[in-house]
């Protein structure tokens, strides 16, 4: 609404229309460029120094923001297509090369879209704009003229001249109070600007006590930077003012006293170490339980089956017998009752003594009957017997075989078990270290090396793409030459120094290199070693002497360890690093158990894409595992076995083979009894009778 009121009053005005329409066009331009741009300021001095109506323009310039705010995509594709196009390269690579050019960001993608479409929109809403106001001038006046109490509106001519002189001292007052100021509170003003930059960087307030800063040498000195979490005593900085006209920044020395940290070494890696997660090794197995392993299918279950229905069919056999013996019993008394009859009988004649021959061959004959009925009950009892013990055989091998078929089902589970426990406590560790190394890498890389073909980097609105061109300026964008620090923390102190850094080294063909040292109490010494060149990277580190009360990760835990090692380090496209890690300790422990015969060991690692770690503690960690590991495991199998026996047992319950035993000692006694009656009958032979009757025949005469 305030354009419009502001675009009204100027209509009505006798500003000249050229003057108007300037104003619209130029509070396009710079509505479209991003709001700090080198153009908006030369756009600011036009507007000062002409007279164009300032109001206006500003009012312009907040409408014609909002339209370029939407605008923006469509200003990066266009910015992105023409400093792509290869018709263009020349004049790109030509403008690239002049001073002061790159300050102005034209090759920015959404900063040359917007500068394109800005002056296309602001010729065409010149020139409509400029045939609109004269009709519109023409008709209004006319009809306010032609009312008498509305001549008051109409404008009386005035003569301006072009330029605005009020307004070109007014720039040249500002530009020298600006200069007056700026060398008058030199120190407090840049001491303003960076306690604000470094605040916004760092995410934390920053407190600069003073500074010292010389323009004619190009030195700058911090006093006592501070923030919540270190303090600097002095930051001295000397720069070369040669090269930044071409925007390139050169450090010719940066050196950092006494950066002081209220933390421990400790902290710092156990900082680091909790937000890696940790990884649990539970030496308690989730083994299934016996009863589940034995609802599965089991061969002992048919085996007793069968042997129950044989068991049934002995019973209804012993059934048999048991009758037959008791019916055989009776036979054998009564035969004995005949026997004893026999006794009695006196032999007067021959005829007595068929009579009695008679009685003893029929008594011969129910006694073979009943010899041979017992006989074949023995046959039939001892092949039953036979084929109830084949049977339990059977059951015996199958009770074997479920068991080990069971059991291997726990066998399998602890060969899965046994791991390399280095690679099972450490590589998780030394994985999220590898993953901050690329992170850091990836930051610092660009003030590294210049890669020669750079990824296309991503679109990001209200930044879009700048685009770096062939630079005939044979200086680095970026170089450190020297720099030096030194840092305290509560138990340690550390010294940087570093060398060329930069991003091209192909310009410089000097190695960036850095080196760091520090001693502690918790260790001798500690050495760093890193240089890079031509997109390669080695680093040689060595620790001497690290030595806690007592060092813990996960399950694993280290009493009194005293650590030395070494670390050599190479990065061309993908990491490549070689680790050799000495511990001498007091004790080690693993969960709640202590390993005996350990007290010193050695870990190797090597990196090459992937991360392998071997140590001779794996055995002994290993070897204890497995330990733990298979007494679970022998517990399952002894529940195992006695839960099948149990099974088997109670399947078993009622089936009696000791019955067999007494049938058979049944029938050996029936069978003596009629040995014994066989005996008594071999005296009533017809000889024998004979001398009977003849003794009787004599003893009468």
């Amino acid at each position: 609404m305030g354009f419009f009121i502001k675009l009204l009053k100027e209509l009505n005005s006798a500003e000249s229309e050229k003057f108007i329409v300037l104003a619209l066009a130029l509070g396009l331009i710079s509505g479209f460029l991003p709001m700090f741009n080198v153009v908006n300021i030369i756009i600011l001095f036009i507007v000062f120094t002409l007279r164009v109506p300032l109001g206006l323009y500003l009012s312009a310039w907040g409408v014609f923001g909002i339209v370029g705010y939407f605008m923006d995509y469509i200003f990066h594709k266009t910015g992105l297509m023409l400093l792509q196009a290869h018709i263009l390269q020349p004049l790109w690579t030509w403008l690239y090369n002049l001073p002061l050019l790159r300050w102005s960001g034209f090759n920015n993608s959404i900063v040359l879209g917007s500068l394109v479409w800005g002056g296309i929109l602001a010729i065409v809403l010149y020139i409509t704009v400029s045939k609109i106001i004269p009709i519109y001038r023409e008709k209004a006046f006319a009809f306010f003229n032609s009312i008498s109490y509305l001549k008051w509106i109409v404008p009386k001519e005035q003569k301006r001249g072009i330029i605005r002189w009020s307004g070109l001292a007014g720039i040249g007052a500002i530009f020298a109070l600006v200069i007056a100021f700026f060398v008058t509170f030199t120190n407090p003003t840049i001491k303003f600007i960076l306690e604000y930059s470094l605040s916004k960087a760092l995410h934390q307030d920053v407190y600069i006590k003073s500074v010292d800063v010389s323009f004619k040498n190009a030195h700058l000195t911090i006093h006592k930077l501070q923030t919540p979490k270190f303090t600097i005593d002095n930051i001295l900085v000397d720069l070369s003012w040669k090269y930044l006209i071409w925007r390139k920044f050169d450090i010719e020395k940066l050196i950092i006293s006494n950066i002081n940290i209220q933390k421990s070494v400790l902290q710092l890696v156990k900082h680091s170490s909790n937000s890696t997660g940790t990884h649990k090794f539970d030496l308690h197995l989730n083994l299934p339980s016996p009863a589940k392993l034995l609802q599965n299918p089991l061969t002992v279950t048919q085996k007793i089956a069968k042997l129950k229905k044989d068991y049934k069919q002995l019973q209804t056999l012993i059934s048999n017998i048991k009758s037959d013996i008791k019916n055989q019993k009776n036979n054998i008394k009564s035969i004995q009752a005949d026997i004893q009859k026999l006794q009695h009988i006196q032999i007067k004649n021959t005829n007595d003594i068929n009579k009695i021959l008679s009685i003893v061959n029929s008594l011969k004959s129910k006694i073979n009957a009943i010899n041979t009925r017992l006989s074949q009950d023995k046959q039939n009892i001892l092949k039953a017997k036979k084929i109830l013990l084949a049977d339990t055989k059977q059951i015996k091998i199958a009770l074997k075989h479920d068991y080990r078929t069971l059991s291997q089902q726990y066998n399998l589970i602890q060969n899965h078990q046994y791991l390399q426990a280095t690679n099972m406590l450490l590589k998780p560790q030394i994985s999220y270290y590898v993953d901050k190394f690329h992170t850091i890498y990836d930051h610092i890389k660009p003030y590294l090396s210049h890669l020669h073909t750079q990824p296309q980097p991503q679109y990001i609105r209200k930044q879009g793409i700048t685009i770096k061109f062939p630079d005939h300026i044979k200086y680095p964008d970026f170089l450190l030459s020297y720099g030096k620090a030194n840092a305290i923390l509560d138990d340690a102190t550390f010294k940087i120094e570093a060398f060329n850094l930069t991003d091209n080294q192909s310009l410089t063909n000097k190695p960036a290199k850095l080196q760091i040292n520090s001693t502690s109490k918790y260790y001798k010494a500690l050495h760093i070693q890193a240089s890079y060149l031509h997109n390669k990277l080695v680093a040689d580190t060595s620790l001497e002497g690290f030595h806690v009360d007592k060092l813990t990760k996960d399950n694993l835990t280290i009493i009194q360890p005293i650590i030395s090692s070494h670390i050599t380090l190479a990065y061309d496209h993908h990491l490549k690093a070689t680790a050799k890690i000495y511990i001498q300790a007091k004790e080690v422990r693993f969960q709640k158990y202590t390993l005996n015969n350990i007290k010193d060991f050695n870990i190797d690692v090597h990196i090459d894409k992937d991360i392998q770690i071997s140590s001779d503690l794996d055995k002994i960690l290993t070897k204890f595992i497995s330990q733990q590991l298979a007494q679970q495991i022998n517990a399952k199998k002894a529940q195992l076995k006695t839960m099948l026996d149990k099974k088997v047992a109670k399947e078993l319950q009622g089936i009696n083979p000791s019955e067999v035993d007494q049938i058979l000692k049944s029938i050996t006694t029936q069978q003596s009894s009629i040995d014994s009656l066989k005996e008594l009958l071999k005296k009533y032979s017809k000889s024998y009778l004979s001398k009977q009757l003849l003794k009787s025949n004599l003893f009468k005469f």
